[in-house]
């Protein structure tokens, strides 16, 4: 739906088609009707073809932060709204998935009877995996060990 705000497809010839589609989609959080946004569309896209379009654009979120560098979310506000859209909704919906998916793998149906703090904590290890990769848990034994001398039963 959003690729018609990635670079590659700026040029392309039915890109309007495509552009009103995606302001009936957002009609009611932007400004204009879906034909006005067409012609804020080639507005911008002449813009980017009058300065030259180059690989430091190849990115939406580098156009998205040109056209904003560039003071240009004034005369294409309604542009500047579907890039942050485009640029926020995926990564809302796709870190609560991922968080969900491994709460599913912890809590099994062996594992039923685990109380809710042992079940958090063991879902924030396993989302947060890269930052638990990183602990070095020698340390963390031996600062536990440290709090209760326990004496060795002979």
């Amino acid at each position: 739906m959003f690729d018609i705000l990635s670079p590659v497809h700026f040029f392309h010839k039915d890109i309007n088609e495509k552009v009103e589609a995606l302001g009936k989609r957002f009609e009611e959080d932007l400004s204009v009707s879906p034909s006005d946004l067409c012609v804020e569309y080639d507005l911008f896209r002449n813009v980017l073809k009058t300065i030259g379009l180059n690989s430091e654009l190849a990115s939406p979120r580098n156009t998205y932060l040109f056209l904003l560098y560039n003071d240009m979310n004034e005369s294409c506000p309604n542009i500047a709204t579907l890039y942050k859209f485009f640029l926020t909704i995926p990564v809302s919906s796709a870190s609560s998935q991922r968080s969900f998916s491994h709460l599913k793998r912890i809590k099994s149906y062996h594992r039923c009877t685990m109380l809710q703090e042992r079940l958090s904590q063991l879902s924030l290890i396993k989302i947060e995996y890269t930052i638990a990769q990183s602990i070095n848990y020698d340390n963390v034994l031996n600062t536990f060990a440290s709090m209760r001398k326990r004496k060795l039963a002979l």
